[in-house]
C-alpha cells in the first residue's frame, strides 16, 4: 500500500481530451490500493487492481458515466430454489453487487465483458441469492441488492431490488360453509384466504370448474375474497370451493354446498263449481294448487287451504201450464175466427218444462160456406212484419242523429262560455289586488295543487281589492264557508324568467379553480353547453372539473356535489349543479307519497365517472321515529325535455345491482352515484304507522303601506333550506319583508287538515272576509304539487276615515287533532316608519336573454371556502386503503370502519368497489366538514384497535392530531 498519498480525482474543469487518460491512469497507479480497501464503505465503485489498466480502453467513448441496460428486479424465492440477479452496464470497467450494505467479492460474481464496434465496453454481472441468505438477514427493510458500476468518468448504481421468500400458509382464515338460499335472493359465500407473500389471488370453483365472474354479471368476488351472488337462480345450486394461489403454492378450501330452494306459491282460485243440489240449499266449491311456483329443494309449502266452499241455493224447477182458452174472435173476411192461450199458469222457471201443444186455435166460422185463402193470408201477415221492421230501423237512425247533434251543440256552447268566463275572471282579478292582470283563472273551484300563474309578473301588495272579493286569498277553498276564494300564487321563481321562445338556453361561465386547490391554469376559457331554461341563474353553479376533484356548492340552498380525486374519465369536463323550482319539474306522486327534498339537477345528464360522486341535499322527514318508506327518484332527460321520473332505489330494498348508495342522516341526504341526473327524495308512511314531516311557516308583510288594504301572506313550506330561500327571493322581488322568524311544525300523516287563525288583531283593523279561521286540506299540504303554498289575508281599517299607523296581530297554525303543537307567528308593523324608509322606486333587475355570460363568480361564493377541498392527502389515502382493505382475523378492517362511521346500512355496496375503504373515505369527506372531523376520524381508528394506522396518520399529518 502506498501510504501518505492523498487520493482524489477532480472532474471539474477537465483539461483537453488527451490529458484525461493520463490523469486517470495516474490516479489509478497512486490510489488503486487505497480505494480497494474502502470499497465496502463507499457508495461508488473502487478502481480496479494494478495491471487492469491494460485491459480497459481509454477511448473517448468510455469517458462517460455508466448506464444500466439491465437492472436487478424485485423477486421472490420459491421453496429452496436460488434466484439469479443480473445487471448490465456500459461503458463500464467493472460491476459489483452490493447487498444489505456489503459489497460482494469478485468470486461471488459471474462476469461477462465485451467491447462493441464503437469501442464501448459492456459488462454483465450475475449473482445467486439463496433462501438461507434471505432468512439469515434480520434487517427491517428486508433483504435487498443493488448493482454498482464504474468507469473513468465516475460511478453509478442501479435501482434497489428486494428479495423475499414466497410462502402461502396452509389454513384458510375463513372457509365457506353450506348455505341455503331462496331463489331471487342475495347470498354471500364467505372466504378469507390464508396469509401469504405475495398476497394470494382468490378464485372460486363450482362443481370443480373455475368460475369466470367476467361472464357472469350476477357473480362478484369482493375485495376480501367472498363470493356474492346478487340474484340466486336454480342453476346456481352446486358445490362451491374457494381457492387461493400465489407463486409459492395453490390451495383450495373445503367444499360448501349451496342449496337453492323455492317456496311454494298458490295459483289463482279456479271457477266455482255448480251447486251440488238440484233443488234447494247446497254447496259449491273452488280449488287452487300450490304450483306457482312448486316448492323445490325443501322450500316452504303453501300455507292456507287449497279448497274453498260456499253455501248456495238452487231454485227448484217449475213446469209450465196452459191458461184457459180465450173466447173466439169475430169472424174475419176469410171466414175464420181464432182463440189463444198462454203458458203462464204458471210459466216455466228454473229449468222447468214448457207447455206442450198449440197456443192458437183456428176454425171456420161459416160452416164451410166460404173458401179459404190461406196463401193470401200468409202473404199479408209477412208484409205487415216487414213494414214494422223498416219503421223501427228508421226511427233508431233518426234518434242517433239527433243525439250526436245535441252533443256537438253542447260542447261548442261550453267552450264559448269557458272562454268568456276566463276573460272576465282575468279582468276581475287584475283589479282585486291578488293577481296580475294577465293571469288566467279557472271558472270552477280552484285547486291548491296547481299554479294559477304562468308568467313572472310583479305582485303589488297594496292594490285595493274589488268589493266582495273577500279579505283572505287562500290557495284553495275555505271549508268553513260556502264561498270560493281567489287563487293567489305568484310564480315560484324569484329571478326573471328566460324567454319561453327558446327551448333551451346556453349558459357561459369561465372555468374556475375550487377553493383550497392550487391551479395555475389560465381561466380565459369559456364553457358553452345547454342548461335548463327554467332554472334561475342564481341557482346554478358550473365548474371545469379535472382529476384533482371539485366541490360544487349552492350554500343558500344547502346543496353540494363532491367529485373525488381521479373520478373524471377525461382531462377536464364541465359539470353543473342546479336547483329546479318549477312546478313542472316536480315528480308525479301517488296520494300516499310526499316530496321530502328539493329537486336537485346535476349535469350534464348521463355523465359517468370512474368512481362514485356524492350529491348532498336537505330533506324534511323526521327519520328518528323510523316510520318512513323512503325512495330516491331520478330523471335522466335532457334539460328541456319532458320529465321521465323513475324510482332509482327504495331504502331497505337494495340488492347487489343497485347503482347508488343512499345515506339518510337527520335533515340531510348523501347520495353516492356513478352518473349525473335529476334527484329527489320522496316517502310515505309504512303500514300501520303515521310518518311525520317537518313544515316551516313564514309570514311576510309589505315594505310600505300606501292603500287602505294591508296584505299579509303566510307560507307553508317544507323544512328545507332551499324552500325558504325561494320564498325570500320571491318576496324581495314583490316588495315584501319577513315579519317574524320562521316557525316549525311536525305535520303527521293522519289525514287531518292544517288550520290557520287570526288572534289578537289590533283594534281598528278587521279582516275583509270576516272569517278568522281557515283550513287547508290535508291532501294539498301532503301532496306537494306546487311550490310556495300560502294563504293571503287582506286586512283593512274599520273606518275608512281613520289613518292607521301601526298593525299587530298573531297567526296560529296547527294541524287538526294536534292542537298541542300550535305555532304562533307574530306581526308588529310600524306603517309610518316603513313608508318613510321604503325607497320611492325599486330598481328592476334586467331580464336575461337565452344566453347569460358571467365572467366572475367570486361574489356569489358558490364553493365551500371554510375548509380545504379534501382533508386527507392522496398519499395518506393510499396508505389507509392498503391497511384497511385487507381483511384480518380481528375484524377491524373496512367493515368495522363503516360500522363505526354509521354507513353500514347496506355494506355490500362498498364490497363491490375495487377499494371499499376509498369509497368510505369519499363519503366521510362529504359528510364531515366540521373543524374537528379529522380528530374524530383518528379517534375512530384508535377505538378500532388500529394503532398502526393511527401512528401512520400522525406521521403524515402531524402530532397535533
Amino acid at each position: 500500500m502506498r501510504s501518505g498519498v492523498r487520493c482524489s480525482v477532480r472532474r471539474e474543469n477537465m483539461p483537453h481530451s488527451w490529458i484525461i487518460p493520463f490523469v486517470a491512469l495516474l490516479g489509478f497507479i497512486l490510489c488503486g490500493d487505497t480505494l480497494a480497501e474502502t470499497a465496502e464503505t463507499l457508495d461508488f465503485l473502487p478502481f480496479p487492481e494494478e495491471g487492469a489498466e491494460n485491459a480497459y480502453s481509454f477511448s473517448e467513448a468510455n469517458m462517460r458515466l455508466p448506464v444500466f441496460y439491465v437492472e436487478p428486479e424485485d423477486t421472490f424465492i420459491v421453496k429452496n430454489s436460488a434466484i439469479t440477479l443480473t445487471c448490465s452496464a456500459a461503458p463500464a470497467s467493472q460491476l459489483l453487487f452490493k447487498c444489505n450494505g456489503n459489497v460482494l467479492k469478485d468470486k461471488q460474481h459471474t462476469t461477462l465483458e465485451n467491447i462493441d464496434n464503437d469501442g464501448v465496453q459492456h459488462v454483465t454481472v450475475s449473482i445467486e441469492v439463496s433462501r438461507n441468505d434471505v432468512e439469515e438477514y434480520f434487517g427491517l427493510d428486508g433483504y435487498w441488492c443493488e448493482c454498482l458500476a464504474w468507469s473513468l468518468a465516475g460511478s453509478t448504481k442501479s435501482r434497489r431490488a428486494t428479495i423475499n421468500v414466497a410462502y402461502l400458509r396452509k389454513s384458510f382464515k375463513r372457509e365457506p360453509f353450506p348455505t341455503e338460499a331462496e331463489v331471487d335472493s342475495t347470498v354471500e359465500l364467505q372466504c378469507l384466504p390464508p396469509a401469504g407473500n405475495p398476497l394470494p389471488e382468490v378464485f372460486w370453483l363450482k362443481d370443480g370448474d373455475l368460475i369466470d365472474v367476467a361472464r357472469e354479471p350476477s357473480l362478484i368476488i369482493s375485495s376480501e375474497g367472498s363470493l356474492i351472488i346478487s340474484q340466486v337462480r336454480l342453476s346456481d345450486a352446486g358445490n362451491f370451493t374457494c381457492g387461493a394461489q400465489n407463486i409459492a403454492r395453490r390451495l383450495i378450501s373445503e367444499t360448501a354446498e349451496l342449496i337453492v330452494f323455492v317456496n311454494g306459491g298458490w295459483s289463482s282460485w279456479g271457477q266455482w263449481s255448480g251447486c251440488n243440489s238440484k233443488c234447494g240449499r247446497g254447496v259449491q266449491r273452488r280449488t287452487r294448487t300450490c304450483t306457482e311456483p312448486v316448492a323445490l329443494n325443501g322450500g316452504r309449502q303453501c300455507r292456507g287451504d287449497a279448497l274453498q266452499k260456499s253455501d248456495c241455493t238452487t231454485m227448484c224447477p217449475v213446469n209450465g201450464a196452459w191458461t184457459m182458452w180465450s173466447s173466439w174472435s169475430t169472424c174475419s173476411p176469410d171466414c175464420r175466427q181464432h182463440r189463444r192461450r198462454t203458458c203462464t199458469n204458471p210459466g216455466p222457471a228454473n229449468g222447468g218444462k214448457s207447455c206442450r201443444g198449440e197456443d192458437l186455435s183456428t176454425q171456420n166460422c161459416t160452416a164451410d160456406l166460404c173458401r179459404e185463402h190461406t196463401e193470401a193470408i200468409v202473404f199479408d201477415n209477412n208484409g205487415k212484419d216487414l213494414i214494422l221492421y223498416i219503421g223501427l230501423g228508421a226511427a233508431v237512425l233518426v234518434f242517433i242523429a239527433v243525439v250526436v247533434l245535441i252533443i256537438c251543440c253542447l260542447r261548442r256552447k261550453a267552450r264559448q262560455e269557458f272562454d268568456e268566463e276566463r276573460a272576465v275572471g282575468s279582468t276581475k282579478l287584475s283589479k282585486s289586488g291578488y293577481m296580475p292582470a294577465n293571469t288566467a283563472v279557472l271558472s270552477y273551484e280552484p285547486d291548491l295543487t296547481k299554479n294559477a300563474l304562468r308568467k313572472n309578473n310583479d305582485f303589488n301588495y297594496n292594490e285595493k281589492p274589488k268589493e266582495g272579493a273577500g279579505g283572505a286569498a287562500l290557495t284553495g277553498i275555505l271549508k268553513n264557508t260556502d264561498r270560493h276564494v281567489t287563487i293567489a300564487t305568484p310564480y315560484a321563481d324569484s329571478a326573471e324568467k328566460l324567454p319561453e321562445s327558446s327551448s333551451r338556453s346556453s349558459l357561459s361561465l369561465r372555468s374556475r379553480t375550487p377553493s383550497g386547490v392550487s391551479d395555475s391554469r389560465p381561466t380565459s376559457g369559456v364553457l358553452q353547453f345547454a342548461v335548463p331554461a327554467n332554472v334561475d341563474p342564481a341557482d346554478i353553479q358550473i365548474e371545469n372539473v379535472s382529476a384533482s376533484g371539485a366541490r360544487l356548492c349552492l350554500p343558500e340552498c344547502g346543496v353540494v356535489l363532491t367529485i373525488p380525486r381521479d373520478a373524471v374519465l377525461e382531462d377536464e369536463v364541465p359539470v353543473y349543479l342546479a336547483i329546479c323550482r318549477d312546478d313542472r319539474d316536480r315528480p308525479p306522486l301517488s296520494d300516499k307519497e310526499t316530496l321530502l327534498s328539493p329537486v336537485v339537477f346535476c349535469g350534464p345528464p348521463g355523465l359517468s365517472f370512474k368512481k362514485p360522486v356524492i350529491v348532498e341535499f336537505k330533506h324534511c322527514a323526521n327519520v328518528k321515529l323510523d316510520n318512513w318508506t323512503l325512495s330516491v327518484l331520478h330523471s335522466d332527460s335532457q334539460p328541456d325535455d319532458p320529465m321521465n321520473w323513475q324510482r332509482l332505489v327504495t331504502l331497505g330494498e337494495e340488492n347487489i345491482a343497485t347503482p347508488v348508495y343512499t345515506q339518510v342522516d337527520s335533515g340531510q341526504v348523501f347520495l353516492m352515484t356513478d352518473y349525473l341526473s335529476r334527484f329527489a327524495l320522496v316517502g310515505q308512511s309504512i303500514p300501520e304507522a303515521k310518518a311525520t314531516k317537518m313544515l316551516r311557516f313564514a309570514v311576510f308583510v309589505p315594505q310600505n303601506y300606501t292603500s287602505m288594504d294591508y296584505n299579509v301572506r303566510v307560507y307553508i313550506l317544507e323544512d328545507t333550506q332551499d324552500a325558504l330561500e325561494g320564498v325570500k327571493r320571491l318576496e324581495k322581488k314583490l316588495g315584501g319583508k319577513m315579519a317574524d322568524k320562521p316557525k316549525f311544525l311536525h305535520f303527521q300523516d293522519t289525514g287531518e287538515d292544517l288550520c290557520l287563525s287570526i288572534h289578537d288583531l289590533m283594534p281598528g283593523w278587521h279582516s275583509k272576509l270576516q272569517a278568522n279561521y281557515q283550513e287547508i286540506p290535508f291532501s294539498h299540504v301532503w301532496s306537494c304539487k306546487q311550490y310556495n303554498l300560502h294563504c293571503a289575508f287582506t286586512l283593512e281599517p274599520v273606518s275608512i276615515d281613520t289613518v292607521m299607523e301601526k298593525l299587530s296581530c298573531k297567526f296560529h297554525v296547527y294541524q287538526k287533532g294536534q292542537g298541542g303543537q300550535r305555532r304562533v307567528l307574530t306581526v308588529h308593523s310600524d306603517l309610518v316608519k316603513n313608508a318613510a324608509e321604503s325607497p320611492s322606486a325599486t330598481p328592476r333587475k334586467p331580464k336575461l336573454g337565452s344566453t347569460a355570460v358571467v365572467t366572475s363568480l367570486s361574489s356569489s361564493s358558490p364553493l365551500d371556502t371554510t375548509t380545504q377541498l379534501f382533508r386527507l392527502p392522496a398519499c395518506t389515502r393510499v396508505k389507509l386503503c392498503a391497511a384497511l382493505d385487507l381483511p384480518n382475523s380481528r375484524g377491524n378492517d373496512w367493515r368495522l370502519l363503516a360500522s363505526r362511521m354509521g354507513v353500514d346500512r347496506y355494506i355490500n355496496y362498498f364490497a363491490t368497489k375495487p377499494s371499499p375503504t376509498e369509497s368510505i373515505l369519499d363519503l366521510w369527506e362529504a359528510r364531515h366538514r366540521e373543524a374537528g372531523a379529522l380528530a374524530e376520524f383518528t379517534e375512530i381508528l384508535r377505538r378500532m384497535g388500529r394503532e398502526d394506522v393511527f401512528r401512520m396518520l400522525e406521521d403524515d399529518l402531524g402530532s397535533w392530531l
